[in-house]
């Protein structure tokens, strides 16, 4: 009952918010990226092999996102029937870019099987929201009240730099955990691209006060001579004890 209530109040807003707000803007650096190239055209794309590294990576990078959030018809432009897996290289003239630049170049996306069920057996809340290295203030994603205390969970943003997940019971912290260091343990799987398995996506924590478990949805990890950039989507189970 509390699951089927919180999922109700909190989850499904923020949940398609989140996803949203990622989908307008993957859409517009390909659009954006394209119509700088030239390769728009009464509609349609013009398939062009000469665009530089970065473009490629932008274009690449938005198709993929696109994808992995089944929200390719926002690209208006796209042939019929277009396969992401077969057709990508056909519609835009090069391969989905994978290179490297640098000492110091990660280019890596991840998805969790979208046909795979969530499991929530041993957890009483589930919660979905995302980050983003742009983002700079903390937000709440949700307050519960049991038994007259209120519980909060958070996300923190520490001088830009790192990213966490707080729990709160009242005033009081009863569990932090860092998703920068989160993403940076997915930045180390070795293959680029593509769907994982639910395992390497998972990640429980518990103490005495309460029960965690995070599962990526989609996670982008980026950095060219800079520091790394995180943008992920993710649901969140928890129970208090």
């Amino acid at each position: 009952a509390w699951l089927a209530i919180l999922l109700a109040l909190v989850s499904i807003t923020p949940y398609m918010g989140a996803f949203g707000v990622s989908s307008a803007s993957q859409s517009a650096i390909v659009e954006n990226t394209l119509e700088k190239n030239g390769m728009l055209q009464n509609g349609g794309i013009i398939p062009k092999s000469d665009v530089s590294d970065q473009d490629k990576k932008n274009i690449s990078r938005g198709v993929s996102y696109l994808n992995s959030v089944n929200d390719l018809d926002k690209l208006a432009f796209l042939p019929n029937n277009f396969d992401y897996s077969i057709d990508f290289k056909n519609v835009f003239g090069f391969d989905l870019y994978h290179a490297s630049d640098g000492n110091n170049y990660i280019s890596k996306e991840y998805q969790l099987d979208p046909m795979l069920p969530i499991d929530t057996k041993g957890y009483d809340y589930l919660l979905t929201t995302s980050i983003h290295s742009s983002d700079r203030a903390n937000r709440d994603i949700s307050n519960v009240t049991i038994d007259d205390q209120v519980y909060k969970v958070s996300i923190i943003n520490i001088q830009g730099e790192e990213k966490k997940m707080q729990y709160q019971a009242g005033d009081t912290v009863i569990m932090s955990i860092s998703l920068t260091q989160l993403c940076n343990k997915i930045a180390g799987y070795k293959t680029e691209i593509g769907i994982l398995a639910p395992e390497k996506l998972t990640f429980d924590f518990e103490n005495n006060d309460v029960k965690v478990r995070i599962i990526f949805r989609y996670a982008s990890i980026y950095a060219n001579n800079s520091p790394i950039n995180h943008n992920a989507e993710f649901y969140i189970l928890y129970s208090v004890k």
